[in-house]
Order: structure tokens, then C-alpha cells, then sequence
């Protein structure tokens, strides 16, 4: 699957689009982010844990017949979703 433009750019993920209009690339960075977005770094791995963490989950969720938005992983820092309309809640502990 290709990646084409940048659709979005977040603290920690950036959101492309691919051939299929249906489908997205969602992007783990390294990214990590302080004082609401002011302080910006580079952790090392953090995208590949998040994206494995993310795969994870999604996958306990198939399982138990929750659908997803998941399709497949595409690297370590790459997993090919389905395109939806988002709603925006965040959750910082």
C-alpha cells in the first residue's frame, strides 16, 4: 500500500492517504510532547511501542467481536486503517 499525502499531523501521529479512498495510513512517531504540545522530543522506540501496543489491543477488541478500525500492520511504525469520522476525545494521564 502506498503512501500519499498528509491528511493530518497530530503530537505523536501523522494520518496519510493511500490509493484506496477507504483506506489510511496511520503513522506512530517518536514524538513526545510537554506543556500541552510546547516541549516536542524524540523517544527512541516510541512509535514502534505505541504501533505494536495499538495492533494489540485493536486485535483483543476483534476478538471479543468489538469491530475496529484496523486492517493490518504494515511495519513497526505503520498500520493500515479503515477511514472514518473521527470523534475527538483525548485522555492525558
Amino acid at each position: 500500500m502506498q503512501k500519499h499525502a498528509e491528511l493530518y499531523r497530530g503530537k505523536a501521529k501523522t494520518v496519510y492517504t493511500t490509493d484506496n479512498p477507504d483506506l489510511l495510513i496511520l503513522e506512530f512517531r517518536n514524538d513526545t510532547s510537554a506543556l500541552d504540545g510546547e516541549r516536542i522530543e524524540q523517544f527512541d522506540r516510541k512509535g514502534m511501542v505505541n504501533n505494536k501496543f495499538n495492533h494489540f489491543i485493536m486485535g483483543k477488541l476483534e476478538a471479543a467481536g468489538i469491530p475496529t478500525q484496523m486492517e493490518r500492520l504494515l511495519s513497526d511504525t505503520e498500520i493500515l486503517v479503515k477511514k472514518l469520522d473521527m470523534v475527538p476525545v483525548e485522555c492525558v494521564i
